[in-house]
């Protein structure tokens, strides 16, 4: 394993406060992803309850495998 991997968050929420906008990383995918800006509210809430829940991994772990399956496997891109 190169040092480069270890640094790559598994799972990532990047917000913009001053634009509403959102974006998720899933190393799985390999990119960033954007998101509707209808859907800003909802996901700072979601950040919010991964920060405080008692096991924020599982938590992470359980969206991870929901959005993998959602886009249909890893590196598939015909489904942003």
């Amino acid at each position: 394993m190169n040092s480069q991997s270890s640094s790559e968050p598994d799972f990532a929420i990047l917000q913009k406060d001053n634009h509403e906008s959102t974006a998720i990383w899933i190393k799985e995918r390999g990119e960033w992803t954007d998101l509707p800006k209808e859907d800003f509210a909802l996901v700072k809430e979601l950040a919010r309850y991964i920060r405080v829940a008692p096991h924020p991994e599982k938590v992470v772990d359980e969206l991870k495998a929901e959005a993998i399956k959602s886009w249909g496997g890893p590196n598939n891109n015909d489904n942003q």
